[in-house]
């Protein structure tokens, strides 16, 4: 009994001493601060803008010899869903590392902007069953999250030829 009334005169001072701090306040003893914390947004990784130019140039250069080279998404069924862009075998060969790391960078760059509009990348009506399931796969792909596939013309049309390269 002794033990209830000191927790009931607790609990009567730490009432008192909030409404006395924050007097401002219709229920002091759920609000003891009048500052608003707004929660905290991930913020996207910043690439340094002399790679992922370089990057946009090879892309528009693979753009120019075909269409199938464009900016996608891959595996939007499951949530590790990737950025993906496809390029000629050829020109992926003749790229140097530094040109090779620059194209991956660009790629790795364009994440922010996928997750951002994911319905551009779902490639399905948006009345499919799964419709919802994969526009929030791509709306929370991870950062970084990149595919490169090289591909290989055959009688008049682009075929996969391998993986080059893949974020972890």
């Amino acid at each position: 009994m002794k033990h209830l009334i000191s927790v009931a005169v607790a609990c009567s001072f730490i009432c008192m001493f909030a409404a006395c701090d924050n007097q401002t306040s219709q229920n002091p003893v759920l609000s003891t601060s009048s500052v608003k914390k707004e929660p905290v947004k991930p913020t996207a990784p910043i690439y340094p803008e002399e790679l992922v130019s370089r990057g946009a140039a090879i892309h528009k250069a693979a753009l120019a010899r075909t269409e199938d080279a464009r900016l996608d998404v891959w595996g939007t069924g499951f949530p590790s869903v990737q950025a993906c862009i496809w390029i000629p075998e050829d020109q992926w060969k003749a790229l140097s590392i530094e040109d090779r790391e620059a194209f991956i960078t660009y790629l790795k760059a364009q994440v922010p902007a996928i997750r951002s509009n994911p319905d551009r990348y779902t490639g399905i009506p948006e009345d499919a069953p799964a419709y919802k399931r994969i526009r929030d796969n791509i709306a929370n792909m991870k950062d970084g999250a990149f595919i490169i596939f090289t591909m290989v013309q055959d009688d008049g049309r682009w075929i996969q030829s391998g993986t080059v390269a893949e974020s972890k």
